[in-house]
């Protein structure tokens, strides 16, 4: 369960059959995007070829010492509370002078969209729910080291971290990586997947409702409309941009604005990339691209069989040790690595988002340093008694 190869293939898949059998949802798209989605296809498969899916899972083995995990989780909860509330206490203030007092859902989301584009005042605080999924994933990484109550309260943190983001993206990543790392711990079954992925769902429409998201008439075109926007026109605007070339990127889409910014101390001076893509109407408005496009936009077709090559090989290979090693870590690193997988079909989260990945490397890195601070002190103690000798 959860091949990298299987779940690509299949979501691709399901798109060319969604855009063949309903046609008119879109406008017509051109050879030349049908032709890019073949050779991603195609390539992602090659790219996982090259890595051998172990044939024995290995057993979780038990000899591990779970003092260390269990009080990194306390010192967590107790540090997340207290961030957490302040975090909440200022978004609160914010909006209350953003808003004017008006607290409906619709207009938190657009004033949360509008400093997205502007100071980020309010992004800066929810980058600490941000860590808060993040840190409730990683902690899922051991969950076998965890009692079913603690594990309850981990996803029940996890997940209303993720709800509190405003956004139901978040709440997709933390769903993939629960049920894969619970899954790999023994906690679920594979009815239980099912059975999540149907919350999800119902969850993520409940969610576009509540914040007004599309069509407002009614909550039955609401969903319809959520549905063909979330699942379908991200390919839509790829065309656009195949069509077009409307969304053109000065220094190319795959360089990250903080490397822009390095690059103007030398000279080498490139406008900043926008926080979001322009809008296009295909008919319906929308500003994703599905991954595609950066590579596409900077290597052509070329571009998207290397990317989509080297994509796969990573893919393949975080898979083989989910399934081969024992250390929780890999286990951690595969589950997130598929939300970018799945994301494919919407946007490009692998290179366009490198504050998403440093926050969701924060956990292991921080869980490194309190692993092993025993051993820092021992090794600086030892440094300064060399020293005064």
């Amino acid at each position: 369960m959860f091949s990298p190869r299987v779940i690509f293939s299949a979501i691709w898949i399901i798109q060319i059959i969604l855009h063949a059998s309903l046609p008119t949802l879109f406008f017509s798209f051109s050879e030349k995007t049908w032709l890019a989605v073949i050779v991603y296809i195609i390539s992602f498969n090659i790219g996982t070829a090259f890595i051998n899916t172990p044939k024995k899972v290995y057993e979780i083995s038990n000899k591990n010492n779970s003092q260390k995990i269990q009080k990194y989780l306390l010192y967590f909860i107790i540090m997340y509370v207290i961030a957490s509330t302040y975090a909440i206490l200022e978004i609160y203030r914010q909006l209350s002078e953003l808003g004017g007092g008006n607290f409906q859902a619709g207009a938190i989301r657009q004033l949360v969209v509008l400093d997205f584009l502007d100071e980020r005042s309010l992004y800066s605080m929810f980058r600490i729910f941000y860590l808060g999924v993040g840190f409730s994933i990683f902690f899922l990484a051991y969950s076998r080291n965890f009692s079913t109550f603690k594990i309850v309260i981990i996803c029940f943190i996890g997940l209303i971290s993720a709800i509190a983001t405003t956004g139901r993206l978040y709440i997709l990543l933390f769903f993939i990586s629960s049920v894969t790392l619970l899954y790999r711990n023994n906690k679920i079954t594979p009815r239980h997947i099912f059975l999540g992925c149907f919350v999800f769902l119902l969850l993520f429409f409940a969610l576009a409702v509540f914040f007004e998201k599309g069509e407002k008439e009614s909550i039955e075109r609401s969903v319809v409309w959520n549905a063909q926007v979330y699942a379908m026109s991200s390919l839509a605007c790829f065309n656009n941009y195949i069509a077009t070339g409307n969304q053109e990127i000065p220094g190319g889409a795959l360089l990250p604005n903080p490397v822009r910014e390095i690059l103007s101390k030398i000279e080498i001076n490139l406008p900043l990339k926008p926080a979001l893509l322009p809008f296009a109407t295909v008919p319906v408005d929308c500003n994703t691209y599905t991954a595609l496009f950066p590579l596409m936009h900077d290597g052509g077709l070329v571009g998207i069989l290397l990317g989509a090559l080297m994509i796969g090989v990573i893919h393949q290979y975080l898979y083989r040790k989910y399934k081969s090693s024992n250390n929780p870590i890999w286990w951690y690193a595969f589950s997130i690595s598929l939300y970018p997988l799945v994301m494919s079909i919407f946007e490009d989260s692998y290179f366009s988002s490198p504050g998403f990945w440093v926050i969701l490397w924060t956990p292991p890195v921080f869980y490194y340093f309190f692993a092993n601070a025993p051993r820092f002190i021992l090794l600086h103690q030892t440094w300064q008694r060399n020293n005064l000798k």
